[in-house]
């Protein structure tokens, strides 16, 4: 069977949240993906999952792979087990965070529009920043060991790269034909899989460079995909985006709470007709946390 799009939709805890995110696919999505959800490490996540919605396909990571560097480990990993079970059969494939939800009805078409007025040779489309001060500082210092590993696998230096562009991690659409090139580069494989940790880089500029390096560009969605990283008044978004990112509020500087993050839910439960989730069904730790 052949997929438009397949995702993977990453987490390390609360199972509860995440199967809210799944059902904003499926309640709003034309035509059906396939669903993967990708746990890191965390085994009560994959068995309370596997309980309630035994149809969906679960990948749990082989360690704890951690946020930052471990969210591109997880992505490898979790890719060369898909590839290996099913092989490439889809058109694109959208890795997401689990507080990454949709909103409107025909959100695939909209998501899947970007791609009809991009460039043939865009294979990474999501948030894109073409100058981040932040990972352009880490980039550069981790730049000599990056140039290294590609030329001990005589691979060329992507010299159309710009130093600190990136697309944001929470939601990552990758075309198939860049994906096969990626994957037979070695880009999923050690060291490249692991090599953030002791670069200090997070998945948003590996992934970015990886694409770059498999001979792709990068591409910005629409200004209706709303990713921002701290957002409480989620309301006035209502009619105005048909993805949302984050559930998972940081309102301030104050912290996450679970109540926080289900009145945003509940609100977008309210607008695709489903019933409230309540605090006591939310029983695992908070999303900053990795159970083992």
């Amino acid at each position: 069977m052949h997929f438009e799009l397949v995702i993977f939709v990453r987490c390390h805890t609360l199972p509860e949240f995440v199967l809210d995110t799944v059902d904003s696919i499926e309640s709003l999505f034309i035509v059906k993906p396939r669903i993967v959800i990708t746990v890191d490490w965390n085994k009560d996540v994959e068995e309370h999952i596997r309980r309630e919605r035994s149809d969906l396909e679960i990948y749990r990571s082989e360690s704890v792979c951690g946020w930052g560097a471990g969210m591109y480990k997880l992505l490898c990993e979790a890719l060369s087990w898909y590839i290996n079970k099913f092989g490439f059969d889809f058109d694109f494939l959208l890795n997401m965070d689990y507080d990454l939800i949709f909103t409107e009805r025909e959100a695939d078409k909209k998501l899947l529009s970007n791609v009809d007025g991009s460039d043939n040779n865009v294979g990474l489309w999501g948030k894109y920043v073409n100058n981040s001060p932040y990972w352009q500082a880490k980039v550069k210092r981790s730049l000599p060991r990056l140039i290294q590993m590609l030329r001990e696998r005589s691979i060329r230096f992507p010299f159309q790269y710009r130093i600190g562009e990136h697309v944001a991690g929470a939601c990552s659409l990758l075309s198939r034909e860049c994906l096969e090139k990626f994957y037979s580069l070695g880009f999923a494989n050690e060291p490249f899989r692991s090599c953030g940790y002791n670069l200090r880089l997070a998945d948003d500029p590996l992934l970015s460079f990886f694409v770059k390096a498999s001979g792709f560009s990068l591409g910005n969605l629409d200004n209706r995909a709303y990713i921002a990283w701290k957002e409480t008044d989620y309301e006035k978004w209502f009619g105005k985006c048909y993805l949302f990112h984050p559930t998972k509020l940081l309102p301030g500087s104050g912290k996450w709470s679970i109540k926080s993050e289900l009145d945003c839910r509940n609100f977008w439960r309210s607008k695709r007709g489903r019933p409230p989730m309540n605090v006591s069904a939310v029983g695992m730790a908070g999303p900053l946390s990795v159970k083992a």
